[in-house]
């Protein structure tokens, strides 16, 4: 199941309420659906509420990750 960016959020906060501030994406093999603009925009919803958010997914070229890690707030 791929989640909305706005599911996504709701479902972080419900993980959120229950005390976990650390959680994991699982992405699995499916590069048509989970392009790195959903990434971002998922990232940019669930940031605020975790202090460290884990990411596993398909190889991607190294301008997408560095997206990615912008999108985390990482790097500039």
């Amino acid at each position: 199941m791929t989640l909305t960016p706005e599911e996504a959020r709701s479902e972080g906060k419900s993980i959120r309420k229950l005390g976990f501030r650390h959680i994991l994406l699982l992405a699995g093999e499916a590069p048509s659906l989970i392009t790195t603009n959903y990434l971002r925009r998922v990232l940019e919803k669930i940031r605020p509420d975790f202090s460290s958010i884990g990411i596993e997914l398909f190889p991607m070229e190294t301008v997408s990750y560095r997206e990615l890690i912008k999108a985390l707030g990482l790097r500039k």
